[in-house]
């Protein structure tokens, strides 16, 4: 999911309490990265990288505990932060 899809997809998630949702969570991350990757040059990869890593350790840990739409979400964020790694560090 590209960052505007991913936030349409996770704008209704909320749990019954009110708190954030995973999905709503991974999207905040997300977003946050893009923001800060814009004009940030080797941050930007330092971001990316950052993110990527807290993610994949968000999935193994939750791995089985997890709708099957927020994995998919958590999932489409990691490929997502590691192909904006990609630019980054490619320069484009």
């Amino acid at each position: 999911l590209s960052l505007p899809m991913l936030s349409a997809f996770t704008e209704n998630f909320s749990n019954s309490a009110g708190a954030p949702s995973v999905s709503s969570t991974i999207s905040g991350i997300v977003s946050d990265v893009f923001h800060r990757n814009q004009n940030s040059g080797q941050n930007g990869a330092n971001n990316s990288l950052a993110a990527t890593n807290l993610l994949a350790m968000l999935q193994e840990k939750t791995r089985g505990n997890l709708s099957g739409d927020e994995e998919r979400v958590l999932s489409q964020a990691i490929y997502d932060l590691r192909m904006r790694f990609v630019e980054v560090t490619q320069g484009k």
